[in-house]
């Protein structure tokens, strides 16, 4: 659809008549030539019906390792659309992300038992957040609305590190970086390292539906020889996910 993408390079002029499905679609169809294997079913689908995109495509293959499968023009190409496409989509979607980060920072205070800064119980509240992606299942790579959803998820972790600093609150973050790779097995040490009251882990899911969703582990299992969780953490994870699920809730309404 876009073969100029990989002929010449792209300017303003090109793009100023795009709108967002256009862009997100170019940008696609460049990671679909680098072979990459789209995370979100829906593009996937759209591409498989591409005889050249089912002869590239590489199973598990990453956006960043689909780029390195690109000439240089296209990798230009690619960048100039991502810049593009930020004033469209991108930056009225990062002024809901302070939205969402405050009213994240407003739930978990509401939810935890402990008072951040009280005396009574001795011990800071620590709250470890973990910035979905990437790691050993899935590099957060998809796109939506010009948006990877990695980098959806480490900007609201940013957002939410603040706001619960200010409410007095220790913070452990599993990663240092936008694109630290942390296996899934080490982000559950670190947080059981930082001796964190709790562990909240931040996704934003491709899907068609709206709302948000709360996962915790309810019984027990065995993952790299280690079973767990014990009752006692079964238990505390369904408390604080059925708190935390209220006070959201009530927060999006307001």
């Amino acid at each position: 659809m876009f073969s100029e993408t990989r002929t010449r390079r792209l300017t303003a002029a090109d793009v100023g008549g795009w709108d967002a499905d256009k862009l997100r679609y170019g940008i696609n169809e460049i990671y679909a030539r680098g072979g990459y294997d789209f995370a979100t079913p829906e593009i996937k689908d759209i591409f498989m019906r591409l005889p050249w995109y089912r002869d590239r495509v590489v199973i598990g293959r990453s956006q960043d390792e689909a780029a390195r499968h690109l000439s240089p023009l296209e990798n230009a190409n690619l960048e100039f659309l991502h810049v593009s496409a930020k004033p469209v989509y991108v930056r009225p979607i990062k002024l809901h992300l302070a939205a969402i980060g405050f009213l994240f920072g407003a739930t978990i205070a509401q939810s935890l038992d402990a008072d951040p800064a009280s005396e009574k119980s001795g011990k800071q509240c620590c709250v470890c957040i973990d910035p979905g992606h990437p790691s050993e299942n899935n590099d957060g790579g998809a796109v939506t609305n010009g948006l990877r959803e990695v980098t959806m998820n480490w900007e609201v972790a940013l957002l939410l590190c603040d706001e619960l600093e200010k409410d007095g609150m220790k913070v452990v973050m599993t990663k240092k970086s936008e694109g630290e790779f942390i296996t899934n097995k080490d982000r559950a040490a670190i947080a059981n390292e930082s001796d964190a009251d709790l562990f909240l882990r931040l996704h934003a899911d491709a899907g068609k539906s709206t709302g948000f969703t709360i996962y915790y582990p309810r019984k027990e299992g065995t993952v790299h020889g280690v079973t767990g969780p014990s009752k006692d953490v079964q238990q505390s994870s369904a408390a604080a996910a059925n708190r935390f699920h209220t006070a959201f809730a009530a927060a999006l309404e307001q």
